[in-house]
This record gives C-alpha cells, structure tokens and sequence, in this order.
C-alpha cells in the first residue's frame, strides 16, 4: 500500500514538473498490469484461428469468451486505478490501454459473431427438422383418415345389408384408428438445440432489420429513421412489417464473469 501511494505521489509530482514520459514508465513497472497487456496479443491466434463446428469448439468460444471477458474487466480495473490518482494526465493513460482493449473487443465481437453463426446455423437445421417431422405426422394422420373412411364406407354398407355384428367388428376398428389419429395429432415434434451453453454464457434474440429496397419503405420511416425502426423491431419481436425492410433477429451472446 506505502509502495503504491509513493508511486501515486511521484506520478502527480512528476506531472506537475511536466514529466510526462516519468508516467509510462510506472506503468510499465506494475508487472501484473504488464503481464496482463502483453497477454492479450496471446489470444490473437486462437480468435483467428477457431473453427465452431461442433460442440466442443463452441464450448471453448464460450470458455475464452469468460477468459476475455474477465481480461477485460481486470484491463479496465488498472486502468481505473491507474487514472484515479492521476486525471490531469488522462491521455497517457488511455494511449497505453488503448491498443490491448481495442484488442479484446475485437476478439470478443470475433468469437460472438463466430458462435452466433454457428448457433444460428444449428437453430436453423433444428426448425427444418422440426418441420420436416411435422409433415411426416400430418401425412401420417391424413394416411390413417382415409382408412378409417374407408373402414366408415364399409360398415355403412355392411349395416345397409343388415350385417349388425360384422358392422360392430368394423366399428372397433374405426375406433381404433381415430386414437391413432389423434396421438399423432397430440404429439407436435419439439427438437432442442444440439448444443449447450456452460454456466455464466446466455443468448437472446436481438430482433434487427435489413433495408432490401428504400423505394418500398413508407415516408415516415425514411431519413432514415434508424432508432425508430430499431425499436420498432424489437417491439414487433421479429414480426414487423415495412415494406422494403427485412426484420429478423439473431443471438445476443451475454458473458458474466460471476
């Protein structure tokens, strides 16, 4: 504590002297601040480098988006600490976080972007199949109806031609298709996501638009008016309708360090 408040004194004196450079070097003097500065260039090559294609790489995009999450708060911690003391020379200060931070967001919108694409691909092949089960249940049930008409047809006739107790077998087995239909009808395909998320990593929908054709958008949308539509996005939650413009949403990854 003495050791760092005699540093804080130094620093101020040494700005009041116009020393500026004197500043520089105490911050490069905090080896755990450095340590951590330089330790951010070390997380270029696996941001450049991920591949998300299965489970496993996208479990390590969620683990080093709570390293670097946690780099950065850690980054914006000294450098809080750092300017506090010292604000008259603010400058210097930023200038020597400037480039490690700009670094992390880099790496941190580099990965979100990397597992929003490949969670929104597996969200993708997870309502095809979703439909795809849906049509195979409703063809099935359309399959069963018509046997169960067919088997109606026939006990009409068999009841026309005073067939009672046949008409009642037949009766059975017309009962005995309507449940079939309707535990098909009952059981609307729900498939979960083929992937999860480890503890303190979450998504939302952030509901978006894309402008496909500002000839078709109405005049009070135009200038554009990009907050107004904004908002009406995420009012409409992905339903919105303005001609020329596409609303749809994609995830909103959320890190929390505890």
């Amino acid at each position: 504590m003495h050791e760092t408040t005699q540093k804080t004194k130094i620093t101020l004196l040494s700005f009041s002297l116009g020393l500026i450079p004197v500043i520089k070097s105490l911050l490069g003097e905090d080896d755990n601040a450095k340590k951590l500065v330089e330790s951010v260039k070390a997380k270029d090559e696996f941001v450049k480098k991920l591949i998300i294609g299965d489970q496993k790489t996208l479990g390590e995009a969620f683990e080093e988006l709570k390293n670097i999450k946690k780099m950065k708060d850690e980054i914006e911690g000294y450098k809080s600490r750092a300017k506090k003391p010292i604000d008259a020379c603010g400058k210097e200060i930023l200038d020597y976080f400037r480039d490690p931070l700009l670094c992390i967001d880099n790496y941190e919108k580099t990965l979100k972007l990397k597992a929003s694409n490949f969670m929104e691909a597996e969200e993708k092949k997870r309502r095809e199949i979703e439909a795809k089960l849906r049509e195979e249940a409703r063809l099935e049930a359309e399959k069963k109806e018509k046997e169960a008409e067919v088997l109606r047809q026939k006990q009409a006739k068999l009841e026309l031609e005073g067939k009672e107790k046949e008409a009642e077998k037949i009766q059975e087995k017309i009962e005995k298709k309507e449940k079939e239909i309707d535990i098909v009808n009952s059981l609307p395909p729900v498939i979960t996501a083929s992937y999860d998320k480890p503890t303190n990593i979450s998504s939302v929908r952030e509901y978006k638009y894309e402008i496909l054709d500002e000839k078709l958008i109405p005049k009070e949308y135009l200038m554009i008016d990009e907050k107004k539509i904004a908002s009406y996005a995420k009012a409409m939650k992905g339903t919105g309708t303005i001609p020329g413009i596409r609303f749809f949403d994609v995830p909103n990854i959320k890190v929390r360090t505890k």
